[in-house]
């Protein structure tokens, strides 16, 4: 999985998120129907023609105005939504997993890690407990036992100091610690830290895809 790499109006090689295919998104403006009491044609023949569609706009309290525009990916046929510069929809910037095998043998989880992709931009936070309850899910197979393990953080820790000669191993710790430690004390499934954002969320997904291939890839 690549870096997080938010899709933007203004680029030419910009990234759809939903096929990730580059430079594919075509960009159009959006327009409103005119006020009826507007004539699109005005009665002295010699002024100006107004056009019977407005740009969509919204004008928000503190003055400002959003303008609304879309994007289609000509590879993929779907639809962006921008507000100014802004996408607003769809709210996820991530491709899918290669989760292999956890598709079939997990589906609970995977639909919760694809629900925590689709909120991960609005709410990052609700996403990484998400995909944290999945990560302890995840580790029940490969033989984490409440009973006989301090933390589902310190299990895995130790399976991916375990993988020898893997030469991703230590990004992968790294991964760990960034979406399941804070201040050197490992989170709970159920812990909501405020402080979780994309970037914390991506970790996640990295990881998790990382043990669906090294674990799960020849269930």
């Amino acid at each position: 999985m690549e870096s997080y790499r938010p899709p933007r109006l203004d680029r030419e090689d910009a990234i759809c998120p939903y096929c990730r295919a580059q430079g594919s998104l075509t960009n159009f403006p959006l327009y409103q129907r005119s006020p009826e009491n507007v004539t699109p044609f005005p009665l002295n023949r010699m002024a100006a023609p107004r056009h019977p569609y407005l740009p969509l706009t919204q004008r928000l309290p503190d003055g400002r105005t959003t303008v609304f525009s879309a994007s289609r990916c000509v590879e993929c046929s779907r639809l962006l939504l921008w507000g100014n510069e802004t996408l607003l929809f769809p709210p996820f910037s991530v491709r899918p997993l290669a989760l292999g095998a956890l598709r079939t043998m997990y589906a609970s989880e995977v639909a919760q890690i694809e629900h925590a992709q689709l909120i991960m931009d609005l709410a990052p936070a609700a996403a990484a407990v998400m995909l944290r309850h999945v990560l302890l899910a995840l580790c029940a197979p490969l033989g984490y036992s409440p009973q006989s393990n301090a933390s589902y953080v310190v299990f895995l820790d130790g399976k991916l100091r375990g993988e020898i000669g893997k030469h991703s191993c230590e990004t992968q710790r790294t991964l760990l610690k960034r979406g399941c430690v804070r201040n050197d004390v490992p989170l709970e499934p159920d812990t909501y830290d405020a402080h979780d954002d994309a970037q914390t969320v991506i970790a996640l997904l990295k990881l998790i895809e990382y043990i669906a291939q090294t674990y799960f890839s020849g269930a």
